[in-house]
């Protein structure tokens, strides 16, 4: 004989919440009269005032320290955020736009000066940095650029001005002789020759003499003379590299972001040769009028001027590979005119050296373009980071021989990306868990009434070591096992770089997921158990929520392996679809039976979910004390990066673009003829 429903402590806990609900009460009487057994080992109740109150600090302290995390996340992760935003936007002919202002607050006006006053403009900006200390000519050249560029001319007394704080460099010369002559000539259109095919790669037509009409001679000469000076200096420089270190200096750089923007900030407006390219047209035009006078004797003074002044420009200090594009431009350039020019005035020698010149330009041109037709790769492009990937082949493409890449070299930007996702993951995990819980916890409400709050007093029986046992192993150990998995094996892909094989990170970042979705409710319903028994629910957990979590277990451990062997292939992607498929499976069948299922069921598995909210939360906590753990990584990786980072304390960049402009300036000397 059963006792009365209501006159059973465990089932007047139950339904207590429906005291003032008659109608709902009877109805949840009535269903738990016909499942309750007296007689199975219901767990003891404790004293209910204490667990009333118990019930609702247990499920509002986390749901509120979880939300102090999401608010914390995001306030940890916003620069990674802004990076990210940076990075996905980046625009290649305006990457300054949406930079940061640099902060300024505690230097001082030489310091603030150099990166930039927020709101001046910036040629005033530059002009304060020059008369802050006259004598530099680094920060003359910086200000006479800046100048050019907003008012289409040099500034006021800039010879005079050269002449006495940089007597010796030609660089200024140059840039004012460029200036003045660029509006003195014009630079007629001649065609050129027939596309050629070379080892079955079509080639564009090579480059012919150029033709020039003076349209002002005043200026013209003006500027001829200005080269012929700069032809007699021993030294050519333009401050590119002593401006950048003084601004990467002042520039935090330790970590992705911050490397980034110090990098764009430390470069901007700075002069390089490309000011200078105006030369080129000046002394080919110069040749050509020569020639065409007849004028040897002139030209061969000609030609001797334009060797001392590769000589010089040679060996500018300020190597870099934007430099030394340049110079080639103009040096080639240059040699197919001077070629026609002495074939002209039939001076052999000179036809000779200048032909092996042009053709030594054209020569390793060609072989760059065939090498780029084919393909043809200089590094295993698998391990590169993924930043260095938009750029080092391009730039590695620009020699004949490039210097290679050890792993070394690699490994400390790619795991510094590595580490860069993982914060980024964590905050999106985060807010996962966030977004589980919530959907959790309102799909209560399709339940009816009469279920759902004795469910809900069911689901706060289980003590402190039963809430234990449901966020120990469902909340905490996934995410602390996941981060040594990812930090100390290689099944996260640290060894491949995130552009070809993000996929590794990603199936663990989604078995991390899926196991912390799945595990708290199959241990909720576990500690449940034995008061579900009392209402006459089986203990035995059901099979699919366990393939599920053994699913997303295999997918950690194998991920790698198939990656790495087959690539992502189709047979591999339906593979690593499985898990996914199994947990829209688990969806969609625990939906059904939270309707469809009976009575005792439905309590069994609202109770399982309610009880498991507390493990999503702390779930989410936790992942908020892995943004710093990889901050710290990232930090830790990037100062080591020798790849692309800039060390400011050095006496000169070091990193692989200038390595290859080192090479780049050897193969134009080898060229030229220059020891």
């Amino acid at each position: 004989m059963r006792n009365d429903p209501p006159n059973h402590p465990f089932l007047d806990h139950l339904t207590a919440p429906l005291r003032n609900k008659p109608e709902c009460r009877a109805r949840a009487e009535a269903m738990l009269q016909e499942a309750f057994d007296p007689h199975s080992p219901a767990a003891p109740l404790p004293p209910l005032p204490a667990r009333a109150t118990s019930r609702k600090l247990r499920m509002i302290l986390p749901w509120a320290a979880a939300c102090i995390a999401l608010v914390l996340g995001i306030f940890a992760n916003w620069p990674a955020i802004r990076t990210y935003h940076h990075i996905s936007n980046l625009d290649i002919f305006n990457p300054y736009s949406g930079l940061p202002a640099p902060d300024t607050d505690g230097l001082g006006e030489r310091e603030r000066l150099l990166l930039g006053e927020p709101g001046l403009d910036p040629v005033e900006q530059r002009h304060r940095l020059h008369l802050h200390d006259p004598e530099n000519p680094a920060y003359y050249m910086d200000y006479a650029v800046a100048y050019l560029s907003a008012r289409e001319e040099l500034p006021p007394g800039f010879l005079d001005t050269a002449a006495r704080i940089a007597p010796d460099n030609a660089a200024f010369l140059c840039f004012a002789a460029a200036v003045i002559g660029r509006d003195s000539y014009e630079k007629l259109h001649t065609g050129g020759g027939q596309p050629r095919e070379v080892d079955g790669v079509r080639l564009p037509a090579p480059a012919v003499e150029a033709n020039y009409e003076i349209t002002n001679e005043e200026d013209f000469h003006a500027a001829c003379r200005l080269l012929s000076k700069a032809a007699e200096l021993p030294e050519f420089r333009t401050y590119w590299n002593d401006m950048a270190l003084a601004r990467l200096a002042l520039l935090p750089s330790d970590s992705l972001g911050e490397m980034i923007d110090a990098m764009f900030l430390a470069f901007m407006s700075t002069s390089h040769m490309i000011h200078f390219r105006g030369i080129a047209d000046l002394i080919s035009a110069r040749a050509e009028m020569l020639s065409k006078e007849g004028d040897s004797e002139a030209f061969i003074t000609l030609t001797a001027e334009h060797d001392a002044l590769k000589a010089v420009i040679a060996e500018n200090q300020d190597l870099n590979l934007v430099n030394e594009l340049v110079y080639e431009v103009k040096a080639r350039a240059t040699d197919i005119n001077f070629h026609a020019a002495a074939e002209r005035l039939e001076l052999q020698e000179l036809t000779g050296k200048y032909l092996r010149q042009r053709d030594g330009f054209q020569t390793a041109r060609d072989t760059r373009d065939i090498r780029r037709h084919h393909g043809d790769d200089f590094f295993d492009t698998r391990h590169m980071p993924a930043i260095a990937l938009q750029a080092l082949p391009m730039i590695a493409s620009q020699v004949e021989s490039p210097p290679p890449l050890t792993g070394a070299e690699l490994k400390p930007l790619r795991l510094a990306e590595h580490a860069f996702l993982g914060s980024i993951a964590a905050l999106a995990l985060l807010l996962a868990m966030l977004l589980a819980g919530t959907v959790v916890a309102l799909s209560r409400f399709i339940i009816p009434r009469h279920i759902r709050h004795p469910a809900s007093r069911l689901a706060a029986l289980p003590g402190t070591a039963d809430m234990l046992w449901i966020i120990i192993p469902g909340a905490i150990a996934p995410v602390l096992l996941h981060f040594l998995i990812m930090r100390h094996t290689p099944l996260g892909g640290r060894d491949y770089g995130l552009h070809t094989d993000y996929w590794m990170p990603a199936a663990q970042y989604a078995a991390l997921l899926l196991t912390l979705l799945i595990a708290p409710p199959l241990l909720a319903r576990w500690r449940l158990s034995p008061w579900l028994a009392a209402l006459g629910v089986s203990k035995r957990v059901q099979a699919f929520p366990l393939v599920v979590l053994a699913s997303s277990a295999i997918w950690i451990l194998a991920a790698y392996p198939m990656l790495t062997r087959f690539g992502l292939s189709a047979p591999v992607v339906f593979i690593l679809a499985i898990p996914l498929l199994l947990f829209i499976g688990l969806l969609f069948t625990t939906l059904v039976r939270m309707i469809k299922s009976p009575p005792p069921a439905r309590l069994a598995r609202a109770a399982a979910a309610s009880a498991a909210l507390p493990a999503y939360a702390i779930a989410a906590v936790a992942m908020i004390a892995l943004i710093p753990a990889h901050q710290a990584r990232e930090r830790h990786w990037v100062v080591q990066d020798t790849l692309i980072r800039i060390d400011p304390m050095a006496s000169e960049p070091d990193t692989y673009e200038f390595r290859v402009a080192a090479v780049k300036r050897a193969e134009i000397k080898a060229i030229l003829g220059i020891e």
